[in-house]
């Protein structure tokens, strides 16, 4: 058993050793795990264990638990939520999506894991609300006994098991980095065309497709339509990761993948935490500069929690970031290299109009969600003739002719004062 595991696997382990002896540092806010199962603790404890060695405090309540309801998701103590009930049918979970609508309004993090059957569930609601669909027909088997809704694959699969997907079709960027492949076994998802928030992940294989619940019929989706995790972006910061399998996040197929499944499990949670993916940024500049000079600044920029100390923020690698200098539009635009730090100089075009610009950060990466933050930059004519431009500092005739008045106000207000006191 100890043969088949890799490196990140016996490293989760060790962790799970440890951990009631390692201070976490950091992060002072919670993780809400909303389980229907308390087993899933040691089921799923490798990857419990990967969120923790992040500094994400978790909090394990059963999403039966009445005194969920007393929560204000609106202000909530908690800035993340793991949704791993997947059968809790939506009455009696003792939250709502309304609930989740109003967290992630506020700017929260989610992290939702799926399983079949799904129609009728709190998890399924929650999906559709992300703009993520699920054959809702299936929701009872036939009388083979059919799983309906799970993912099938006859070429790319593992252990003679045709649900036991290989799924090596992964998005290049946040939070995969190209990470792959993993072992899926669960409900295939579809993208609403309607909601350009949800974005694939993880794609189906040319030979996936989702199982019919009856034989002969169509596939709810197949080949790349077939969407095994997902995310979504929202206002104030909010994301979400969708996953249409909990048993990827299982200890069995973490030993199973060779410790894939160990390593890019967690990451996606972490991702959907704001543990990745998520860069807190520094501008600094000069206040003023010249049409057709060049700029000077520094940007500084590290990913990390919102509460977590700045110490022990990551270095935000900076290749898929650039620098805007706006006014009424972008008027110029450098891209930034290294890691966590940058300082250089933008080149101001000759025809910029004088006014307040804009210096801000921009990344075409979904994944990745630059803080607001921005630097003010007075733009100023090259010309000095200009109306627009600087005051010329006093040069010498000036500081000359400063003296003169000056001597002439001196003697006046003397002889002044000489004139007051013969007159006494």
């Amino acid at each position: 058993f100890c043969m088949k595991m890799k490196v990140p696997v016996m490293r989760r382990l060790l962790g799970l050793l440890v951990l009631a002896l390692v201070t976490r540092l950091g992060w002072t806010g919670n993780t809400l795990v909303l389980y229907e199962n308390e087993s899933i603790r040691e089921t799923h404890s490798l990857f419990f264990a990967a969120l923790q060695e992040e500094a994400v405090s978790l909090e394990f309540r059963s999403v039966s638990d009445p005194r969920l309801s007393q929560l204000s998701f609106q202000e909530s103590n908690f800035t993340g939520i793991l949704l791993l009930a997947p059968s809790v049918n939506s009455s009696t979970a003792s939250i709502s999506v309304a609930n989740v609508q109003t967290f992630l309004a506020h700017g929260g993090s989610l992290f939702v894991a799926a399983a079949s059957p799904l129609a009728g569930t709190l998890t399924s609601e929650v999906l559709h609300t992300l703009g993520f669909d699920h054959d809702r027909a299936g929701a009872v088997a036939d009388f083979e006994s059919r799983v309906p809704g799970v993912v099938v694959d006859h070429v790319h699969h593992a252990a003679d098991d045709v649900t036991l997907v290989r799924a090596a079709n992964t998005r290049s960027g946040w939070p995969l980095h190209g990470q792959g492949p993993l072992l899926f076994r669960g409900v295939g998802l579809r993208l609403n065309p309607s909601r350009p928030t949800a974005h694939a992940l993880v794609r189906g294989s040319p030979t996936a497709f989702i199982r019919a619940p009856t034989l002969g019929a169509l596939p709810y989706a197949a080949g790349s339509d077939v969407v095994l995790v997902g995310a979504w972006t929202g206002p104030r910061g909010a994301r979400a990761v969708v996953s249409g399998s909990l048993a990827m996040l299982g200890n069995e197929l973490a030993v199973h993948s060779d410790g894939r499944n160990a390593e890019l499990a967690p990451r996606l949670a972490i991702w959907a935490l704001g543990a990745t993916g998520r860069a807190h940024v520094t501008i600094t500049a000069h206040e003023h500069a010249l049409a057709g000079s060049d700029l000077s600044f520094t940007v500084a920029a590290h990913e990390g929690l919102d509460t977590q100390p700045p110490a022990q923020r990551r270095p935000l690698n900076l290749s898929a970031v650039s620098l805007e200098l706006v006014f009424d539009r972008v008027v110029a635009r450098l891209p930034l290299t290294g890691l966590g730090r940058f300082a250089g100089a933008l080149p101001l075009p000759h025809t910029a109009a004088p006014g307040e610009y804009t210096l801000r950060l921009h990344t075409s990466e979904p994944g990745l969600a630059l803080m607001p933050h921005h630097a003010r930059v007075t733009v100023r004519a090259a010309n000095t003739q200009n109306a627009n431009a600087w005051p010329a500092p006093p040069g010498v005739a000036g500081l000359a002719l400063g003296a003169v008045v000056a001597a002439l106000l001196s003697l006046a207000l003397a002889a002044g004062r000489a004139k007051a006191s013969k007159t006494e």
